[in-house]
C-alpha cells in the first residue's frame, strides 16, 4: 500500500470534527488569512471560511474570499449537495467554494461543477478529492504527527513550521538589539516559543495545562477581573500574548466576553501578524483570528465540548 493510501485510509477514520480541524489546519499551513469557522449548517457540521491573497501580472493585490465544506464521506458528493451550498457561499460574497472531502465529486457532480466554472458564475468551484487531500496532508509532517496519520514520521520535519518561525523570532531580536538597544520583549517571544513547540514535540507530552493567571501571568500582562482563562492551554496561551507584547510593542491586556478571550494592546497588531500567531495556535488548544477589538481566542470546538460537560 502507498503512502497516499495509508494517509487516506487514516483520514477516513477521523471522527468528523477532527476532520474539520485538520481541514482548518492545513489551510492555515497553506495560506489563508483571517480563518474562521462558519455556523453549523444542518448537517451540525462547522465548514471554514477565510481570505486568499493574490497578485496579478500587473503587480495588483486582490483578496479572495473563499468557503471551505469539510466533507468525511465515504460515497461520492452529488451535485444536489453542492448546488445546496452554491446559494449560500454566494448570499455571502464568496469568491471561492472549496469542497475538501476523503472520497470524490461524482462524474455527473464533476461535470456540472465544471460547466458552472466555464459559465464564471459565482462562486468558483474547486475540491480536493480524497487522493488530492492526502497528497497536501502528506507534504505536511506536523499534521501527519498532530493527527496520528503515519507512523514512524520524523521528529525534525514535523518542526519545519515551528524551527522557521523561532529563526524569524531570532533574526527579530538581533535586529532589535542593534538598532534598538534592547531585544527584551524578542527574546522573551522565542523563550515561551521554544517552551511550547518542545513540548508539543516531546510524545512523552499528553494534553494541556491550564493556565491560572497568578501563576503563568507577566507582570505586564492585565488580567481583568472575573475572567477565565484555565480552559486554555498554558503554554500556548504565554507564547501568544508574549507574541501580542512583541508585535504591537504596548501593554497586553486578556478579557472574557461572550465565551471568548479578547487579547488587546494600546497599539495595533501589525498587517502579516496572524502568520505567527496561527502558528502558535496550531501548537495549541484555541484558534485565533485578528479582529478590530483585538485578537479572539477561542477553544477548539471539541476541546470546548469536554469543558462544558
Amino acid at each position: 500500500m502507498s503512502t497516499e493510501q495509508t494517509v487516506l485510509g487514516a483520514l477516513k477514520r477521523l471522527s468528523p470534527t477532527e476532520f474539520e480541524h485538520l481541514t482548518f489546519d492545513l489551510a492555515v499551513m497553506a495560506g489563508m488569512r483571517n480563518v474562521t469557522w462558519r455556523t453549523p449548517g444542518a448537517d451540525n457540521g462547522r465548514d471554514i471560511e477565510g481570505e486568499v491573497i493574490t497578485t496579478d501580472f500587473s503587480g495588483a493585490i486582490q483578496f479572495d474570499r473563499w468557503y471551505v465544506e469539510c466533507k468525511r464521506y465515504s460515497s461520492s458528493i452529488d451535485w444536489p449537495t453542492v448546488y445546496g451550498k452554491l446559494a449560500y457561499a454566494d448570499n455571502k460574497n464568496a469568491d471561492f467554494l472549496l469542497f475538501v472531502t476523503t472520497s470524490a465529486l461524482s462524474p455527473t457532480c464533476k461535470s456540472e461543477v465544471a460547466e458552472h466554472n466555464r459559465r464564471k458564475r459565482r462562486p468558483t468551484i474547486r475540491h480536493w478529492d480524497g487522493a488530492a487531500l492526502a497528497q497536501r496532508v502528506e507534504r505536511e509532517p506536523f499534521l501527519l504527527a498532530k493527527y496520528s496519520l503515519a507512523e514512524n514520521i520524523d521528529s525534525a520535519l514535523s518542526a519545519k513550521p515551528f524551527i522557521e518561525t523561532l529563526i524569524r523570532i531570532i533574526s527579530a531580536a538581533y535586529g532589535a538589539a542593534h538598532f534598538r538597544g534592547s531585544s527584551e520583549r524578542e527574546l522573551e517571544c522565542a523563550t515561551m516559543l521554544s517552551e511550547l513547540f518542545l513540548a508539543r514535540l516531546d510524545p512523552r507530552v499528553r494534553g494541556h495545562r491550564a493556565f491560572v493567571a497568578e501563576r503563568d501571568g507577566f507582570e505586564w500582562l492585565h488580567v481583568e477581573p472575573g475572567s477565565n482563562l484555565a480552559p486554555l492551554d498554558v503554554l500556548g496561551f504565554r507564547a501568544l500574548v508574549a507574541a501580542v507584547r512583541m508585535l504591537s510593542r504596548g501593554p497586553v491586556t486578556a478579557r472574557e466576553q461572550d465565551g471568548q478571550i479578547i487579547v488587546s494592546s494600546t497599539d495595533d497588531l501589525p498587517i502579516g501578524s496572524d502568520e505567527l500567531l496561527n502558528t502558535i495556535a496550531l501548537a495549541s488548544n484555541f484558534e485565533c483570528k485578528v479582529s478590530e477589538e483585538g485578537l479572539i481566542v477561542e477553544l477548539r470546538r471539541s476541546q470546548a465540548a469536554r469543558n462544558s460537560e
